[in-house]
């Protein structure tokens, strides 16, 4: 956290310096293309993948964002094989210099399976595959070179507004009942939180 913190006052340290190079740079661009290196949400997972954007003007992009990521954070994970798969609409309004707001529409699909790692599903098996749609708003930087791109979603929120269980099926006790029905909410239903998604790539 608290390395996070020290980071994150060195990229704003960075913008105050930058004047207004970041927006200078924007002014003849028609085109991002980006890779995101790491970062968390709006599944609950660690996501990679790719941002591809059109520039409507110097300030707007129209973004889409393919991303997925596997196994989430889950203290004594063993057993646990868990997929997410992201796909994003944002419009990205920068109001200075690199400094923007983000609003769009995330479609998220999980694929969730459990199983016990000493019986095997034989034993005790949990599996569903659902998805859900939501909306998310973002802050972030965006610092923008001649040709280079740096940039990292700072924090932002995810909430879902509709969602469903494509196919679900549970062995073992009825706590593994219970056990799939949380997860089903906590993947599919609860808002997620976006957190330092970090991407590097190009404009021109």
């Amino acid at each position: 956290m608290k390395n996070g913190i020290l980071f994150l006052i060195l990229m704003m340290s960075l913008d105050l310096f930058a004047a207004d190079e970041s927006a200078a740079n924007r002014q003849d661009k028609k085109y991002l293309v980006a890779a995101q290196l790491l970062g968390y949400g709006p599944a609950a997972s660690d996501l990679k993948g790719l941002h591809l954007g059109y520039y409507v003007d110097p300030n707007t992009i129209f973004q889409m964002e393919l991303t997925m990521g596997s196994n989430p954070l889950i203290w004594g994970s063993s057993g646990y094989t868990i997929l997410s798969y992201v796909a994003g609409a944002h419009l990205k309004l920068f109001t200075g210099n690199s400094f923007y707001l983000k609003l769009g529409l995330d479609y998220r699909r999980i694929d969730y399976r459990y199983e016990d790692p000493v019986l095997g599903s034989s034993y005790e098996k949990i599996d569903f595959v659902g998805s859900s749609l939501g909306a998310a708003f973002t802050i972030g930087n965006q610092w923008q070179w001649s040709f280079y791109t740096f940039g990292v979603d700072w924090i932002g929120l995810s909430g879902p507004f509709v969602s469903q269980v494509n196919s679900s099926s549970t062995t073992g006790t009825q706590q593994n009942v219970r056990r799939r029905d949380k997860d089903e909410d906590r993947y599919l239903k609860e808002n997620v939180i976006i957190l330092s998604r970090i991407y590097v790539g190009a404009c021109f």
